[in-house]
């Protein structure tokens, strides 16, 4: 399937109707495409020079010579093994057959050495890997760079035409914003020069940006000399006026693009020239399974969720794990993109998690109109509700959850959901759940229920995030009857489409901004804090919540209660003693008593690396000083023996007293050796 937006950028010179957005993250292959360019020939001959010599030094070390000599030993040694075997089930129940356990004994001795003959070249041939391994990548660099050359000269080429003619569209855009800065009053200064000839001076640039989708210009404004700054502005004109809103939408005719003003924080001022034909430079259209290829699969944990396309072009994502992301508060008017970003939010957060770390629950008011694409989901904790009437129960059904899980958080000194589930077993783990509240105009009814609804809301969203319970709640229809202040200050995530007035965009992100948005379906605003930024929502189809919800009821099957109502009693804290770190560092660590190596082994369930320090000090006090007593675990005994700078757990082996059999050369218990002890390294 075509990325959609990973095609091309305006041409140069060329504006386009089309507005795509370009990934931050490339494909591997084209990432790797893209740090080959032509060879000169001078850097052709030095790596052809850099080639021979690493040939030269691994054909005088002998390493090919090397390399087929382990495979003959390797060959050897599994005739030796197969012989041996035979040999072995010959003897069977016999024990009298001297000639037979002879032959045996020279089988092994021979494959010993076989072994041990193996060992030693594959040590010699791991000490000229590194070598021979920098001389396969030359090779490589050689051959393809051999194998795409006119590719790679004709990109070069494109590359250069398309620098310079970038260069040319932004002095082309230059002269027009000089030229009606020159042509408008109170932007630049006439006078006459010594020799009394009339001269025109107009503010210019310093330097300017240049990007695929727009232009920077650092206006001239002060210049640092040997003596202090010196204004650079002529005389009687001022920052002000040059960036009034009238000379922008005079620079904004004339170019042909919007046009923008940024201060930096250090007082620059830059004059931003969108290369988008869209009014704010973001793209029109994006669709959300695309997007999905740049999940953020490092913060899988932390249920992250996608916000769309801000600024550059970039992807912004956000999780509900992060205290200032919890609740989302989501305005707009009809037909502005709300339950579309709602749909999409629940889909990223179910399309990448199983029911046993999300579940879902849905507060339809719309009838359930909205909510019937998910009824089948496996995620489900509990029917959608479609009535004001069933809205009740649910919200108390939702703080009965609250209370039950402070509970346990409590018990085990545990603040939030990642900690709890760090610290408890797997079965005792609880997962996050997310409250979708759509349409909250059907809550301000007069009487007690209203009431009563939103004091639970309330009470929901100030105390249940910190125990994995995040909400979204969405309304077009924003006013303080509906978002009463106190619910919106636990709102952390505000997000609003365009509004129809001032007073509505106030109520949802207090701020003006969300009247001002163009009318284009998903474009939208974020508010965090006292900060916004608009950003383009993507598109999630009906046929993708479709796919969502069929790969989750193939891969999980039917909805299952929640295990949490069925443990009633108190978690226990999972205690990381002596005994629990000896036996995970034994059946997955090959005994390496390592805190650092445990901690990110167990990633989330690790109690801390300092946790695991204090134990495997304790581990080393058990045996002495100087290490020499053994440590007893499970009725076995363990040494600890010291390779390089790690520290292992070794089992003692108990000596056996001598029978019989060694007095008569019986080699009868040595039947296994061969397989467990002679092997080749690969």
């Amino acid at each position: 399937m075509s990325f959609q937006f990973d095609t091309d950028v305006p041409d140069p010179l060329h504006f386009l109707t089309k507005t795509d957005i370009h990934p931050d993250n490339r494909a591997l292959v084209e990432e790797r495409l893209a740090r080959f360019d032509a060879l000169t020939w001078i850097e052709r001959f030095r790596l052809k020079r850099l080639a021979w010599r690493l040939y030269r030094s691994l054909r005088q070390t002998g390493f090919w010579r090397m390399l087929h000599e382990r495979k003959k030993l390797a060959a050897e040694y599994q005739q030796i093994k197969a012989a041996y075997i035979t040999r072995r089930d010959q003897l069977g129940g016999s024990s009298n057959d001297e000639k037979l356990r002879l032959e045996m004994k020279t089988l092994y001795e021979r494959g010993a050495a076989a072994s041990r003959a193996g060992r030693a070249v594959a040590d010699r041939i791991d000490e000229l890997r590194e070598t021979a391994n920098r001389y396969g990548h030359v090779l490589d660099h050689l051959e393809f760079e051999s194998k795409h050359r006119r590719e790679l000269i004709r990109r070069a080429r494109d590359e250069k035409r398309i620098r310079a003619q970038m260069r040319q569209e932004s002095k082309w855009i230059e002269e027009l914003i000089r030229d009606e800065w020159r042509r408008t009053n109170g932007c630049h200064w006439r006078g006459t020069d010594r020799n009394g000839r009339e001269i025109t001076r107009t503010p210019y640039f310093h330097r300017a940006a240049i990007s695929a989708d727009s232009h920077w210009y650092l206006l001239a404004t002060s210049q640092r000399t040997m003596f202090g700054y010196r204004a650079l502005l002529p005389p009687n004109v001022y920052v002000s006026k040059l960036v009034s809103e009238d000379i922008l939408e005079n620079l904004m005719a004339a170019v042909g693009r919007q046009i923008e003003v940024e201060r930096s924080d250090v007082g620059q001022i830059w004059i931003k020239v969108n290369r988008l034909d869209s009014p704010d430079g973001l793209p029109k259209l994006m669709y959300w399974r695309e997007l999905m290829q740049y999940y953020p699969v490092q913060d899988h944990s932390h249920v992250p969720y996608i916000i769309g396309a801000v600024q550059n072009r970039k992807l912004e994502w956000l999780n509900f794990s992060d205290s200032t992301a919890t609740n989302l508060l989501i305005g707009g008017a009809p037909g502005t993109g709300k339950s579309n970003f709602v749909n999409q939010v629940v889909a990223t957060a179910v399309s990448t998690h199983s029911p046993d770390e999300l579940r879902l629950i849905i507060v339809d008011q719309k009838g359930g109109m909205e909510g019937s694409h998910w009824e089948e989901i496996p995620h489900l904790a509990m029917e959608i509700t479609e009535t004001p009437d069933q809205s009740l129960p649910a919200f108390q059904f939702i703080d009965d959850l609250k209370t039950k899980r402070m509970k346990r958080f409590k018990a085990i000194k545990a603040k939030t959901l990642e900690e709890y589930n760090r610290k408890v077993d797997a079965k005792e783990r609880l997962p996050r759940i997310l409250v979708v509240v759509d349409e909250m105009n059907t809550f301000i009814a007069p009487g007690q229920p209203t009431g009563d609804i939103h004091s639970l809301i309330l009470l929901i969203s100030s105390q249940a995030r910190a125990v994995g319970i995040n909400m979204i709640l969405a309304t077009q229809h924003p006013s303080v009857q509906v978002i009463p202040g106190i619910i919106k200050t636990q709102m952390n995530v505000r997000v609003s489409g365009a509004m129809p007035s001032d007073s509505a965009s106030m109520v949802i992100l207090d701020s003006t901004i969300a009247s001002e948005l163009p009318e284009i379906a998903g474009r939208m605003v974020i508010g965090r804090g006292n900060k916004y930024r608009q950003f383009q929502a993507p598109l999630i189809t009906d046929d993708d919540i479709a796919d969502v919800v069929a790969k989750a009821c193939k891969e999980y099957g039917e909805a299952i209660p929640l295990k949490e109502l069925e443990l009633d009693e108190l978690p226990a804290m999972k205690v990381w003693d002596v005994t629990a770190f000896i036996d995970y560092v034994l059946e997955n660590m090959d005994g390496h008593l390592s805190a650092q190596k445990a901690h990110e082994r167990l990633g989330i369930q690790s109690p801390g690396e300092h946790a695991f320090k204090k134990v495997v000090k304790r581990i080393q006090d058990r045996a002495g000083e100087n290490l020499e007593f053994p440590i007893k675990h499970r009725g076995k005994d363990y040494k600890i023996i010291r390779l390089k700078r790690a520290y292992y757990l070794h089992p003692v082996q108990v000596d056996q007293p001598d029978t019989d059999n060694s007095q008569t050369g019986d080699t009868s218990t040595s039947d296994n050796d061969l397989t467990e002890t002679m092997e080749l390294t690969a």
